[in-house]
């Protein structure tokens, strides 16, 4: 019989184990009834879509409840049962703490700020502008220079299927809520599995997938929607972690070459993990197991890397062609602080921040003070039991060493310990600006520390103990983010209003846009001091428009810096087109221009100057 559908053992029969199973599931509808009593005291307004996601919440908790009662009837625990369990733990914490109104695809106020106003905007945009090639550009945006999905970090996993269904969506669509309800379902799914691969004791399993849902760099990156795919790398330690028998490319590879293909169309830092991890897994084969000679191995890493290249390349990662535009900021600005596992950053009702470095936050790695308990007891576990693992290390080399890489790559060229700096060497380089936000690789040794506390805790303690040490964690571990839970349930009233400036009012844009093809932003970003995109590009998705401006991760500097020269000429010579819209969003710029401020007939809109030339003007070219 194999080992996914053996009988369990009899003390994970015992009623010790179901109790366990039954406080998991209790955790998060009692999480969600406290949050949302606070938060119908706050938002009135909230109190009919509380109710819903609390009924939600309910119906979740039944659903595990009985998928527990069914496992430990038949005494069978598959791997598809773990990832279930996990799925809807993960589903369940995410409907109590952001809630249903994210998921509404016609919902976008809660969007237009920060990061995420770049990623719905430039998704709005993208699905507007006609298909190039490669697929990924969005020619309207930030016209005439272009851009891609790539650069307003809006996903291309969804943002291609999501363009070529266009017709048939409504007109204004977000699949952002969606995305991160997906984050957290995967995580507490794919967190399951990787538990099994310990413990087969379901108990255990599920409050190991508890504490992973928990993690607070998972719900850190609720404004950044592309990182909260984090399950990406569970995935990757879980297939670094498998027994892997020996076979073909064809049998053994496709698991890494699928997931290496999705992490490349989610985020760039994401991909570059999961190569490293498949790193570490075909060194552990070549090097320690001899499963796979050098040459597989090699074949193997070029077709995952060929898979990630070809993937960026249509998704418009490689249009940018001037190598000063991939740095702007040195490296070692936003790296890991050396206090970034004992740095809540705010995430602790207990637990006071550091205070470290101003760009340190990338390198959040606060694990939450139920997961450092289960460290301190994974660590005296580790120390008694040290004899039995001792030649274990050695089998791990090469995880070891790709996880100390990038330890040292997230702690950068600046090294800090709160805000004593002990190294001060910024570096700019194109290739290592590419990667700037160095911070962010300290993830994988963050999540493999979670999965190595697991096989201690599962290997050495008795199953009775181990399940009231992780019952015990998951409830200190969620009472300490209780006050960060409550700030993020908060975020379900950001969905009633745009917040002010975000959008432009007044009915009058409406009649100015008729006919016309262009926005023309004086001064778009880039070329003057003004910081304004975000309205204008909402008008210009809305209008089927193109527009000058847009908020960018990336752009090429030297074709910016062309426009910008362009478009002063002509500024300056007065010509002007009949083609667009300007708007003027910095009246001291405008200064310079007299010819074409003459020539210009505007109002007053939204504190903006809404002009148009005379209907004679032509093109810019002529």
């Amino acid at each position: 019989m194999s080992s996914s559908t053996r009988p369990l053992d009899t003390t994970d029969r015992s009623l010790a184990s179901v109790i366990t199973w039954c406080l998991v599931c209790a955790f998060v509808p009692i999480t969600a009834w406290r949050l949302f009593q606070s938060l119908v005291v706050q938002h009135p307004g909230l109190a009919a879509p509380l109710r819903i996601d609390f009924a939600i919440v309910c119906v979740l908790a039944v659903l595990l409840a009985v998928l527990g009662a069914w496992i430990h009837r038949t005494g069978r625990f598959a791997p598809a049962s773990a990832f279930a369990g996990g799925a809807l733990f993960g589903a369940m914490t995410f409907i109590a703490i952001l809630g249903t109104p994210l998921l509404d695809p016609t919902s976008v106020n809660w969007l237009l700020r920060d990061d995420l106003a770049q990623h719905y905007s430039g998704w709005a945009m993208f699905r507007e502008s006609p298909w190039a090639w490669p697929p990924g550009l969005t020619t309207t945006l930030s016209h005439p220079v272009g851009t891609s999905i790539v650069y307003t970090d809006s996903l291309p996993l969804l943002a291609f299927p999501m363009k070529l269904l266009g017709p048939l969506l409504p007109g204004t669509f977000q699949y952002i809520g969606l995305w991160m309800a997906i984050g957290f379902t995967l995580q507490g799914g794919f967190g399951a599995l990787l538990a099994r691969g310990f413990s087969r004791d379901p108990a255990i399993v599920l409050a190991y997938a508890a504490l992973f849902v928990s993690a607070p760099m998972l719900l850190n990156r609720f404004g950044h929607d592309t990182l909260t795919a984090q399950w990406l790398l569970l995935a990757a330690i879980g297939l670094y972690a498998r027994h892997a028998p020996i076979g073909t490319l064809v049998k053994t590879m496709p698991p890494w070459w699928l997931l290496a293909a999705t992490a490349a169309l989610v985020h760039p830092y994401l991909a570059t993990m999961v190569l490293a991890m498949f790193v570490a897994s075909l060194g552990r084969r070549v090097l320690v197991d001899r499963s796979m000679t050098k040459a597989t191995a090699a074949v193997a890493l070029v077709a995952a890397i060929a898979i990630v290249i070809v993937l960026w390349w249509l998704s418009g990662a490689f249009i940018i062609g001037d190598k000063r535009s991939i740095s702007g900021v040195p490296y070692g600005h936003y790296s890991f602080n050396l206090l970034g596992l004992f740095d809540s950053m705010g995430f602790s009702r207990y637990v006071p921040a550091f205070e470290v470095g101003p760009g340190q936050y990338e390198g959040f790695a606060w694990p939450g003070l139920g997961m450092w308990l289960v460290f301190a007891i994974a660590l005296v576990v580790g120390l008694v039991f040290r004899r039995q693992h001792r030649g274990g290390w050695r089998r791990h080399m090469p995880l070891l060493a790709v996880l100390a890489a990038m330890t040292v790559f997230a702690t950068s060229s600046v090294i800090m310990v709160g805000t004593t700096v002990l190294v001060d060497h910024p570096i700019e380089h194109p290739i290592i600006g590419a990667f700037r936000s160095s911070g962010r690789f300290i993830w994988p040794l963050y999540y493999t520390l979670f999965a190595l506390s697991l096989f201690l805790v599962a290997r050495h303690l008795k199953p009775v103990v181990a399940m009231a040490t992780l019952v015990f964690a998951c409830i200190v571990q969620f009472a300490d983010a209780s006050l960060i839970h409550a700030h993020f349930a908060g975020q379900r009233a950001l969905t009633v209003e745009a917040p002010p400036g975000s959008r432009l009012t007044s009915p009058r844009w409406l009649d100015l846009v008729v006919g016309r093809r262009h926005l023309t932003v004086l001064p778009p970003r880039g070329c003057g001091p003004s910081e304004s995109w975000l309205p204008f590009v909402l008008l210009a998705s809305e209008h089927h428009l193109t527009v000058n401006t847009a908020h960018l991760a990336r752009s090429d500097a030297r074709r910016v810096v062309a426009y910008c020269d362009d478009l002063r000429a002509q500024l300056g010579s007065g010509r002007v087109s009949a083609d667009d819209l300007y708007v003027i969003v910095d009246e001291a710029w405008m200064d310079q221009f007299p010819a074409t401020r003459e020539r210009l007939a505007c109002e007053t809109l939204d504190g903006y100057a809404a002009c148009l030339a005379p209907a004679d003007a032509g093109s810019p070219s002529g």
